[in-house]
């Protein structure tokens, strides 16, 4: 099946290319390190050194944070604002360094190279960052069709006294929302991928032909994006079941816990990297199956 076929090469992809998986890798690292060092300065200063450490290593306690929040308000407002201008940081080099891994991507028999890699950071950026303006467009109508269901729910069944029924309408609103949001997801995708394929030259055009084509094959294309996403929550899953048998009560599991992080964070970028491989994968193979042209770039 061309699903579970794609998945597979955009494994084998990842894997080729390792080295884009380094540089994501080490971007993580540098930012959780910069900004672990005031956070971990911050704990000591009103924990003491021995309780922030075991506070650090035991995860979130809401206890003692509901403690240093309310004792340490201007302190933590300065972290959050530290917090805020890394992840705007974060946000444009990752959208920076996306048209450097499917340029190397989409050379399926080249091997890594570093020249591609930026040279496609530097051509596709201000259409990924115009793409993302656009994306952002969608996320505010998501946010008012939110707000449309929560006033026609509480219109059509007035103030629910069944947990029961009140419990699933609101599931099913966030089931709802969460299924179009990944779905413009998916479909920004496919235009950075349409994008670096083609060298489209406008964002909008890129996004139009992306929507013709998921369109076009929507359950294949809904398949993969679903697996790879279940995939993650899995893994996600698997992770806190493993981090909660492990108690850091001492060096050696303190240590097995951070190998344990250290390779979650690696195969969460894997899955990530996944996600455009894979896609990319499915998006050529669709170009060449019987179907012809119907399948391939739309014409508009």
């Amino acid at each position: 099946m061309l699903v579970f076929k794609s998945i597979k090469n955009g494994i084998q992809i990842v894997r080729q290319y390792w080295q884009v998986l380094a540089i994501f890798y080490i971007l993580n690292f540098i930012f959780a390190a910069v900004l672990s060092v005031p956070m971990r300065s911050l704990l000591m200063n009103f924990f003491g050194n021995r309780l922030a450490s075991k506070i650090i290593a035991d995860g979130f306690n809401i206890a003692f944070f509901a403690e240093f929040i309310s004792k340490s308000g201007e302190s933590v407002g300065v972290i959050i604002t530290l917090v805020t201008y890394f992840s705007v940081l974060y946000f444009f080099l990752n959208t920076f360094l996306i048209g450097g891994v499917l340029a190397n991507y989409q050379q399926r028999d080249s091997r890594y190279s570093t020249t591609t890699f930026f040279q496609g950071c530097i051509d596709y950026f201000w259409r990924f960052f115009r793409l993302f303006l656009l994306f952002l467009l969608i996320a505010l109508v998501l946010i008012l069709l939110n707000l449309l269901l929560s006033g026609l729910l509480k219109l059509v069944f007035g103030e629910v006294r069944n947990e029961s029924v009140w419990l699933k309408t609101r599931i099913g609103k966030w089931v709802f929302l969460l299924l179009l949001f990944l779905i413009a997801n998916m479909i920004f995708d496919y235009a950075k991928i349409l994008i670096v394929q083609h060298d489209i030259g406008t964002a909008k055009q890129a996004l139009v032909r992306a929507f013709i084509f998921v369109r076009t094959n929507s359950g294949k294309a809904l398949a993969l994006y679903g697996l790879i996403f279940l995939s993650g929550i899995v893994l996600l899953i698997v992770y806190w079941l493993l981090s909660d048998f492990i108690n850091p009560g001492s060096m050696l599991p303190l240590a097995l816990l951070l190998c344990l992080q250290q390779l979650y964070i690696i195969a969460r970028i894997g899955v990530k990297l996944v996600f455009y491989s894979a896609q990319l994968d499915f998006y050529q193979a669709s170009r060449h199956n019987d179907f012809g042209d119907k399948t391939g770039m739309p014409n508009i």
